[in-house]
């Protein structure tokens, strides 16, 4: 029983008291009076009755729930090897912390040294070829220049000798025929020279593709040698990062392929996972604070995802610790959130009243009570958010048993609220 509870009964008693003395005809006694002299308005019909009363605030109305988690990695890794072989050598097993590139296990490695040699034989060849055409090109191109400028030179004497004879013929110191021959020989000669330049033409062309075409040869072979050591590096299966190896698949002469998982390992950083209600889920926006105890130790916690896809009814959600959780992964505890029950004007759940089909509470107006109809939005602990009032409403709190609406009342002091708590 509260103080309020006890206030309302001396009050009742008061009240009993006096009516008694009444009856016994003490007309010359004083009237018995209520606590601190005052009598309810409901036993003597004199003055206002005393009530409790609080203001009506709108706000959120919130509560706190709790549910289970646990600490989980923040990053967890199945990982496979790159290539397929079979497994040489096995460094670490399960439980051990390895640094990040630090070898977990190697692969067999003698038939990639292979490839790698035959891709480097390839290489050289390539080369080789490629410095050979190059150097018959560079001895052949001079000749080729070499011949053309000898058969520009016979087209020059030709073109001199067939001028001459037509000079002479015209002085009559040639004959037709001998304009005709040289003419057949500048012919000749301008024929010879546009070989020449044809020959020449081709070969520049021939060489300039040749070339193109080695040189493409060479750069496959590096690719293929860049290859052939990328996957030789690959035989060496190291950690990805710093961590903690939780599941080693792998064991000596054991056949592995990038299909197969070899190892899992996790992050250092933890992480608290836990299950919610979907209503729950609205007020867990990114960012928000939430509690997470375990062995009597309580850390403070920010929500870190948005929540999934809902799993038999509830949605997964994580939060991060503000502060190192120094207990091992899978621990459970208890994290307590903080929800929004409902946002209206927030009154005592002990102010609400109800004659069977309607919600009510009493407010004040002009010094008396009136019945005010509400809709209960939602409840938490001693307080409920209702909607049929305004903020700041003045509520009468434990409403005395009896009271009916318009009846005169008189809020009660803090001081008079204190001493009735005192009883």
């Amino acid at each position: 029983m509260n103080y309020r509870q006890v206030f309302r009964g001396l009050v009742l008693l008061g009240s009993a008291l006096a009516l008694v003395s009444c009856h016994q005809g003490a007309a010359s006694a004083k009237p018995e009076a209520g606590y601190h002299g005052r009598k309810s308005a409901e036993s003597t019909g004199r003055g206002p009755t005393a009530v409790l009363s609080t203001k009506a605030v709108f706000r959120d109305l919130t509560t706190y729930r709790e549910v289970a988690g646990s600490v989980e990695p923040v990053v967890q890794s199945p990982v496979a090897p790159q290539i397929s072989g079979v497994v040489a050598k096995v460094y670490h097993l399960a439980g051990d912390y390895v640094r990040q590139g630090e070898p977990v296990y190697k692969i067999d490695d003698s038939q990639l040294l292979l490839t790698l040699k035959t891709a480097e034989t390839a290489l050289a060849n390539a080369k080789l070829n490629y410095d050979i055409t190059k150097s018959n090109n560079d001895q052949n191109g001079p000749k080729l220049k070499l011949q053309v400028q000898s058969a520009q030179a016979s087209v020059d004497v030709a073109e001199k000798g067939y001028e001459a004879s037509k000079q002479l013929y015209a002085i009559g110191g040639a004959s037709s025929s001998d304009v005709a021959t040289a003419q057949a020989q500048l012919q000749t000669a301008q024929a010879n020279l546009e070989a020449a330049k044809i020959a020449l033409s081709q070969y520049k062309d021939a060489d300039q593709q040749t070339l193109a075409q080695l040189k493409l040869a060479i750069q496959t072979a590096e690719v293929q040698v860049e290859q052939a050591k990328l996957n030789l590096s690959y035989t060496v299966v190291r950690a990805p990062y710093s961590g903690q190896l939780t599941v080693v698949n792998v064991n000596p002469g054991q056949y592995v392929t990038p299909a197969s998982q070899s190892f899992t390992m996790v992050g250092p950083e933890k992480q608290i996972g836990f299950n919610v209600v979907p209503s729950d889920a609205i007020s867990l926006t990114m960012g928000r604070p939430a509690m997470f105890t375990v062995a009597g130790v309580a850390y403070p916690l920010t929500i870190s995802s948005f929540p999934g896809a809902p799993v038999n009814g509830l949605l997964p959600m994580t939060a991060r610790p503000k502060e190192p959780i120094r207990v091992p992964f899978g621990v459970v505890g208890t994290v307590r959130y903080e929800v929004v029950v409902a946002k209206g004007a927030v009154v005592p759940v002990s102010a609400l009243q109800s004659d069977g089909s309607v919600s009510y509470v009493f407010t004040v107006a002009d010094n008396k009570s009136v019945k005010t109809p509400i809709t209960v939005l939602g409840e938490a602990g001693t307080l409920a958010a209702v909607s049929g009032i305004a903020d700041q409403t003045v509520v009468i709190d434990s409403p005395p048993p009896g009271l009916l609406p318009g009846a005169p009342i008189r809020l009660m002091s803090d001081q008079e609220s204190n001493q009735g708590g005192q009883l």
